[in-house]
């Protein structure tokens, strides 16, 4: 329609200028009025669109420009084969290197290595079968997801390594090789571990699982991409996998004696083992205080100390010794150690000493039930008055000087807070194990309530 306006007027223009019978004043307000019509038929048809009658219809230009455009969609971007994508929730079952998948997606994704994995089951099981009638009755079982499939499935793909992926990726750690382990629903299950170097959380993330196919692809997620090559940040000495949230509880839990050590001790001790022992019957708690003495080698020099139950098993499964408090920062350490002393040739042996650290400090934050209620968050009544007190004080500072002076008020308050709580107070231990409530939390929460 546009089309066929656009070649009228273009005639017309044309009769006018050959004909020549109009007067100049005439021509050119006519040549104005068909300038400006033109113009409004080409902005309608690559800009803004038009409607005829029932029939309407976008600018051109839209094809191109929008998400779902020719360049963004159809050049730029492409649909992968082998590959899907679902929400992620938590793991706490799984070692740092795994990745729980839903056999509904293995059984899409998977599909002609399941099929021709069963086609050649069938034809050793039966031998009148050919080639063809194989691969039909291996299709058809799949398409019904028989029994036989969902056991193939948990026999074949364990053995694939996957290359996981969360957008937007803005480093080379967004992109990761792990094991397949087979679960069932629709969430891909994540490894608590390995959340950090994806910038991941499980409030709604999705994560993209692509399958490797030829050889060069498994090899070089194998060797290259695998969480097991990254367990350290490759451009400084630090983890790239960490404990966070209950399992730093847990880890501060064991090891908070280190806060303020004694030399007082109930029990004497000369195996880690043993210690575990004691832990697992309830005979004692991890803040016990032991005196231990180390005839392992591996631990460091024969000698005897003063120590406490909680770092005697961390040390059985870490291997290595532990004398300061664990919690984000002291676990971070801990993993340093622990890769170090196994060697970049023992990843293996490293991610499973740090999965079980990971159900340890997980049990151990169970167990202590640690929760937290709105009176964990009232003030002391000396605090109340320090503030009532800085409140008159602070009117005679007036702009910035007030800012200042509140300022120097709450980061008091807030340090004697940390200093005046009771140990056992949740929050406190919440604070100290890394995990949650910093020091800014505290000044809006508990310091600052009812100032405002």
């Amino acid at each position: 329609i546009i089309y066929l306006r656009l070649i009228r007027e273009k005639y017309r223009i044309e009769r006018v200028l050959i004909e020549d019978t109009m007067d100049d004043i005439t021509r050119k307000r006519f040549m104005q009025f068909e300038s400006k019509m033109i113009h409004n038929l080409l902005d309608k048809f690559y800009i803004k669109g038009f409607t005829f009658g029932r029939a309407s219809e976008d600018g051109k230009l839209s094809k191109f420009g929008s998400k779902r455009g020719l360049f963004r969609q159809n050049l730029l971007g492409k649909r992968v084969d082998f590959s899907g994508r679902s929400v992620i929730t938590a793991g706490p079952f799984l070692r740092p290197d795994e990745v729980g998948i839903p056999m509904a997606m293995l059984h899409e994704l998977f599909k002609p290595i399941l099929i021709r994995e069963l086609a050649k089951r069938l034809r050793i099981e039966d031998k009148r079968f050919n080639q063809y009638k194989a691969l039909k009755l291996a299709r058809k079982e799949h398409e019904e997801f028989t029994e036989r499939i969902k056991k193939l499935i948990e026999e074949v793909c364990p053995k694939y390594d996957v290359f996981m992926n969360r957008a937007p990726s803005l480093h080379r750690y967004s992109v990761m090789g792990h094991r397949i382990r087979v679960t069932y629903g629709k969430c891909i299950y994540f490894p608590l571990m390995t959340v950090g170097p994806y910038n991941a959380d499980n409030d709604g993330d999705t994560l993209s699982v692509h399958l490797p196919i030829t050889f060069e692809a498994m090899k070089e997620c194998r060797d290259l991409f695998h969480i097991r090559k990254h367990i350290m940040f490759s451009h400084e000495n630090t983890p790239n996998i960490g404990y966070s949230n209950e399992m730093s509880v847990g880890s501060y839990l064991l090891t908070r004696y280190w806060e303020k050590p004694s030399d007082k001790f109930e029990l004497v001790l000369n195996s880690r083992k043993e210690a575990e022992k004691l832990y697992n019957q309830g005979s004692v708690t991890p803040d016990t205080v032991v005196k231990f003495y180390n005839k392992d080698e591996e631990f460091g020099p024969v000698e005897s100390y003063v120590t406490n139950i909680g770092s005697l098993i961390v040390e059985e499964i870490a291997k290595v010794r532990v004398n300061y408090v664990l919690g984000k920062k002291g676990c971070s350490k801990l993993i340093s150690e622990i890769n170090w002393k196994n060697g970049n040739g023992k990843q293996d042996l490293t991610l499973n000493q740090l999965s079980k650290l990971q159900t340890l400090f997980l049990e151990v934050a169970t167990k202590s039930g640690i929760s937290i209620k709105y009176d964990d968050t009232l003030k002391s009544p000396e605090t109340t008055e320090r503030l009532e007190k800085s409140v008159s004080e602070s009117m005679q500072y007036e702009g910035f000087e007030r800012t200042k002076f509140w300022d120097k008020i709450m980061n008091e308050e807030s340090d004697k807070w940390f200093k005046e709580v009771p140990h056992e107070h949740p929050l406190y231990i919440m604070g100290q194990s890394g995990a949650r409530v910093q020091e800014p939390q505290v000044k809006t929460m508990i310091v600052g309530k009812s100032l405002l």
